[in-house]
């Protein structure tokens, strides 16, 4: 029977179950997510979803869910310096 789990933190998961199932893909693999979970510089709570049969992942996924009035600050983790010109374009990556 499976199981889901949910973790708030990456390093909740086991690096070897987690990398089993990314493959070859650097920004799902476990070191990219837990650099980016240290390293983050706007408020994001993340949710690693994971299915688990006897013992071992057979499937994950990855949610972030972002604090209140954070939108800027995921413009700014996304455009960097460029921030500032994005904002007079009415550019955003913020979804309503």
């Amino acid at each position: 029977m499976c199981q889901i789990k949910i973790y708030n933190s990456i390093t909740g998961v086991r690096k070897e179950s987690w990398d089993l199932l990314t493959e070859d893909n650097v920004y799902m693999c476990y070191e990219w997510l837990k650099t980016f979970e240290e390293t983050t510089i706007f408020p994001l709570q993340p949710y690693y979803i994971t299915v688990i049969d006897q013992e071992k992942i057979i499937g994950a996924s990855v949610c972030y869910f972002e604090q209140r009035n954070a939108s800027k600050n995921i413009d700014r983790a996304l455009l960097g310096r460029l921030n500032k010109y994005g904002w007079m374009k009415k550019l955003s990556f913020y979804l309503l």
